[in-house]
């Protein structure tokens, strides 16, 4: 997105002649698309609830690393199907992506068990189903 740190993000990458290789694409429409295009998927956030590229990520077979907030512990098995870090914690997320990075055998498996999740509990029929039985129940 353009959020309040991009253009301090801009002058870094500036900075580390970075241009070539960084690209801040901002806001996509139908970003999911591109998700196949990925070696894996980095979500570092400090606050979070459940976020839907998480689960694009997985539609897309992608190994998630993403930080232990919100409600990512529910999708995301750490050691199962991605890696959870704690938030700001940039040691432990550079030894995550170092191990993933050294790791095919362990991107594919994270990627595969992570749709397999998504498909099975977060799909739009099983979501609507959840939804409903919330409000049913109320």
């Amino acid at each position: 997105g353009g959020g309040i740190l991009k253009s301090k993000l801009e002058k870094l990458i500036a900075d580390l002649n970075l241009k070539q290789k960084v690209i801040l694409a901002g806001s996509i429409p139908q970003a999911s698309s591109y998700l196949k295009a990925f070696d894996l998927f980095v979500l570092p956030s400090r606050k979070e609830g459940l976020p839907f590229v998480i689960l694009e990520a997985g539609k897309a077979r992608l190994p998630v690393i993403a930080s232990r907030v919100g409600a990512l512990e529910e999708v995301i098995e750490s050691g199962v199907s991605g890696l959870l870090i704690p938030p700001d914690e940039e040691k432990e997320l550079a030894v995550a992506l170092r191990t993933l990075y050294e790791n095919e055998t362990l991107r594919e498996r994270f990627g595969n068990n992570l749709h397999a999740r998504i498909v099975r509990d977060f799909s739009e029929e099983e979501m609507l189903k959840k939804t409903i039985a919330v409000y049913l129940a109320a």
